[in-house]
């Protein structure tokens, strides 16, 4: 997601005195969405047994940003990272922004494990709203059901440390996602309608460009032109065979020593 992620509303925004429009890609919604990078073609700039490059460059007539948005993808023994950049073509500075939007199976007994202060309310239109509140009842910062949530789409603020643990302890399996550079938060989407969610690595909130009483923390970044930014997101796989009796065992389940530690019973489905 680039130049921006998640929604902006209206297409429009003020930066720095000056007014900013450019055409939405939701108009039914009155919304700009996730950025035009994940609708245009990309060049394959490089490839061997275990990377790729793609590369892309929007410069539009009436598209505010331009940008030059680079993927290097590389495989680990175990998942994969993307090392996302976005670097400012323009003339002028503008706020940029950059997230990944994975997608991943909800079963009727999936789990994610993460830490965060918390999240927003949200307006009519979905969008967050000031002030950051504990999770709602329900929700646990440490234990998060997808399935039991219902219509979720929120985004997690202060997530440190910028891990989390996913298991399906009906396929035997789990991941953990992990986050780096500009990829400060997480945004938890659950959709109501599919049997999936997504746990996205994101550097700010949505449409915060037009709600700056949500705070610097989850502010876009701004960049003068050859500037850039860049995030990295890891994804390790790893099974459920064996019971975890103690943190320093679970925490060996990834390459990623931070990843939260779960203590999981093969043999009864629960987690502790």
């Amino acid at each position: 997601m680039a130049p921006f992620t998640n929604r902006i509303r209206g297409g429009r925004f003020s930066f720095r005195g000056r007014d900013v429009t450019f055409t939405m890609n939701r108009p039914s919604a009155h919304m700009a969405c996730h950025g035009l990078a994940r609708e245009r073609s990309w060049t394959l700039a490089h490839q061997d047994a275990r990377t790729a490059v793609l590369r892309c460059i929007i410069e539009e007539p009436d598209y505010p940003w331009r940008f030059l948005i680079v993927q290097h993808i590389s495989l680990t023994d175990n998942g994969f990272s993307i090392d996302l950049s976005i670097e400012n073509r323009g003339e002028e500075p503008l706020p940029f922004g950059i997230g990944l939007h994975p997608w991943f199976p909800r079963d009727s007994d999936t789990e994610i494990a993460l830490t965060v202060e918390g999240t927003y309310a949200l307006d009519g239109l979905g969008l967050p709203v000031a002030c950051l509140q504990p999770l709602p009842i329900g929700l646990s910062a440490t234990a998060i059901h997808p399935s039991a949530i219902g219509q979720f789409d929120r985004l997690l603020a202060g997530w440190a440390p910028r891990s989390a643990s996913i298991i399906w302890p009906s396929r035997g399996m789990g991941a953990c996602i992990s986050a780096e550079g500009h990829f400060r938060h997480a945004h938890l989407f659950v959709p109501r309608d599919r049997p999936v969610f997504c746990l996205e690595p994101v550097s700010h909130a949505p449409d915060v460009v037009n709600r700056p009483e949500l705070g610097n923390d989850v502010a876009m970044t701004p960049l003068a032109p050859g500037e850039t930014m860049s995030g990295v997101m890891g994804l390790a796989a790893f099974d459920l065979d064996i019971t975890y009796r103690d943190r320093a065992a679970s925490t060996r389940l990834s390459a990623d020593p931070t990843c939260p530690a779960m203590i999981y019973s093969a043999g009864t489905g629960a987690i502790r």
